[in-house]
């Protein structure tokens, strides 16, 4: 496959299919034998010339009558023999086809089923050559449109449809490709098809959709890989070949070289003898995947410790996109399994990819790109990776968000003002606190996110984690414990120093399970407040015991109850145009899984009274069982 404009062979990976309006031209040709004519569909006229046989389908009870027989090709009058072929399809077209040489990759496979001798009619750049006779030197569609003029012109055209297809193009450039003669490295890949789906086997992919893209890709290859490019840059490919007897001299294992530039590392050919004037430099480069399909084996040492390199893939992660699947990773994949037998990876985490606030891709003629430079200066890092966390779920594409980092940094600073409460109350020894019901169930609730959390970090994924978190600190912890224990912890009210102290170690026990959390995340915040609060040292150096994710005591649900009966108590005030702070003369009603609790809701929120239970008559309900008779 070769791209004109870039001058290049491509692999089929550097492929894209775009859907395009394009003419089916009906041409007459003749029967030699029997001078009737025959009408074949095409869409490349100006390969006539290149046809060689033409085909119809077994099945097709219209053209038994052609078998063995042969068409005369209009224009250039060149005698192809007619045949059966499976390939033919009756539907397409009139059924009959012409095998030029070559139009797409079928008629590859075709002629070199056949042992057919192609005639190639395109240049290296897109022109017609010689052989095209008078459509030499136009370029493809020019020629195209000439043809069918001649072919009309002499009565050989019988109409032309258009229909709309998928054309294979240039990723780069989108031109459509063609197929010329040119002699190409190849590194084999059909033969291992079914080995490379075993490798992905022992590989864990998360999220596992996005292994089917992988298996689905593999199934398809249906070429060797061209590893060799016609470019000006690019990663040299480290060979000299002898003029006189093509024998090929390889560099020194390990060395990098500039073949077409520097001299070959021998005197003579050691095939045939011949100087050293007769051996010239490849001037070619390799596939850019070729050496960065085995950057894993770079990176682990594999050409100086093989031992060492392949315990390190045995536990290795490849981080990636989507969109570089069938490239970046399957040509890992194969290469590092041709030389050591092994997968590359344990774990294969596939993201997607970034977009901008309206959901495009960014590119620079778009003018959308986003760079984070300024964006980190101005907001932080971990502002920043909080967005990155938090926009899209793992495997799925993200949108910028401008908003997201904002809240980032909010919820950084969130977490420094929590600390700085924290802290202001010495930790309380063993031995000196009692946990009231509301504190139990706190902790409790904590070590459900947090088992949550760690199970989707086993996962790789950071989408969960971050948004269960932000609500544990935010909404739950911040926003409602800690509000409903101040009047506790700054003994407005009559509670016994261990239940004062009951309420501060939950506040310790908690923080600091959501800190240890986050610090993947979120590194740099958290690992200030962790060294604020532990002399220094550093919270990524913490592991997440199971006894910490061990607590069986408590009711989680009093938490959702606490949350439920202060928000809408909030909104009351609101309503009611009373500030948070004052008092609310009323009788609240409050459902009975929230009996633990009356006391601390009566002294938060300065409410008159706190009773359990439906009344028989109320002023407002507030839903989830809460209602409020006002007293006058």
């Amino acid at each position: 496959m070769w791209c004109p404009r870039c001058r290049t062979t491509l692999a089929e990976a550097e492929i894209e299919f775009v859907k395009a309006k394009r003419k089916l031209y009906y041409i007459k040709f003749k029967v030699k034998e029997t001078n009737e004519d025959i009408v074949i569909a095409t869409t490349r006229p100006e390969l006539l010339n290149a046809c060689e046989v033409v085909i119809y389908n077994p099945k097709d009870e219209r053209y038994k009558n052609l078998k063995g027989k042969h068409a005369i090709i209009p224009l250039y009058n060149k005698v192809v023999p007619i045949l059966e072929h499976e390939y033919a399809k009756p539907e397409f077209g009139t059924g009959l086809v012409m095998m030029c040489s070559y139009g797409d990759t079928r008629d590859v496979w075709f002629f070199r089923e056949l042992g057919l001798k192609a005639t190639i009619l395109i240049n290296p750049d897109g022109t017609m050559n010689e052989k095209s006779g008078f459509l030499k030197g136009l370029k493809i569609d020019e020629a195209r449109e000439v043809i069918a003029r001649r072919l009309k012109d002499e009565g050989y055209l019988v109409k032309v449809e258009e229909y709309e297809a998928e054309i294979p193009v240039c990723w780069r450039c989108k031109t459509p490709i063609e197929f010329i003669h040119t002699r190409e490295y190849f590194l084999k890949q059909l033969e291992f098809k079914d080995d490379i789906l075993k490798v992905a086997d022992m590989m864990e992919f998360k999220p596992l959709e996005h292994k089917t893209r992988l298996e689905l890709w593999v199934k398809s290859l249906a070429m060797d890989w061209p590893i060799s490019r016609t470019r000006f840059y690019g990663t040299e490919i480290p060979l000299w070949r002898c003029k006189r007897c093509g024998y090929v001299i390889l560099a020194e294992l390990g060395k990098y070289v500039r073949p077409w530039k520097e001299p070959p590392p021998v005197s003579s050919c050691p095939k045939c003898g011949a100087p050293k004037e007769f051996i010239e430099g490849e001037t070619r480069t390799f596939d850019t995947w070729f050496d960065s399909s085995i950057s894993v084996l770079y990176v682990t040492r594999w050409l100086d410790d093989r031992e060492g390199s392949l315990k390190a893939l045995s536990r290795a992660l490849r981080p990636q996109g989507y969109d570089i699947i069938r490239t970046w990773l399957y040509y890992t994949i194969l290469r590092v399994w041709l030389l050591t037998g092994k997968p590359p990876f344990k774990w294969v985490r596939i993201t997607g990819m970034g977009l901008d606030e309206k959901g495009r891709a960014m590119h620079k003629s778009l003018g959308n790109v986003i760079y984070p430079g300024p964006y980190l200066e101005r907001y932080g890092a971990d502002a920043f990776r909080y967005w990155a966390a938090a926009s899209g779920k793992l495997g799925s594409d993200y949108r910028w968000s401008l908003n997201l980092v904002k809240t980032g940094l909010m919820f950084c600073t969130k977490l420094v003002n929590m600390a700085r409460f924290i802290t202001s109350f010495d930790e309380p020894r063993e031995g000196t606190y009692k946990l009231r019901e509301i504190d139990k169930a706190m902790i409790k609730y904590a070590v459900k996110v947090a088992k949550e959390v760690a199970r989707s970090y086993k996962e790789l994924d950071v989408f969960e984690p971050i948004h269960k978190l932000y609500d544990l600190a935010w909404n739950v912890f911040a926003s409602n414990y800690l509000e409903l224990i101040k009047p506790r912890v700054y003994k407005q009210v009559n509670f016994s120093d261990e239940e004062v102290n009951g309420a501060i170690y939950t506040l310790y026990k908690v923080f600091r399970l959501i800190i240890k959390l986050l610090s993947p995340i979120m590194p740099f915040v958290t690992d200030y407040i962790w060294r604020s609060m532990h002399n220094g040292k550093s919270v990524h150096r913490e592991k997440l015991s199971d006894k910490e994710l061990e607590f069986k005591e408590g009711d989680e649900r009093l938490v959702d109850a606490l949350v439920k009966i202060n928000s809408a108590i909030w909104k009351l005030k609101k309503k009611l145009n009373i500030r948070f702070s004052e008092a609310l003369n009323a009788i609240v009603y409050v459902p009975d899984i929230a009996r633990p609790i009356v006391d601390d809701i009566k002294y938060l929120h300065k409410i008159t009274e706190v009773r359990i239970g439906r009344p028989t008559e109320w002023d407002e309900d507030l839903g989830d069982g809460i209602y409020v008779k006002f007293l006058r």
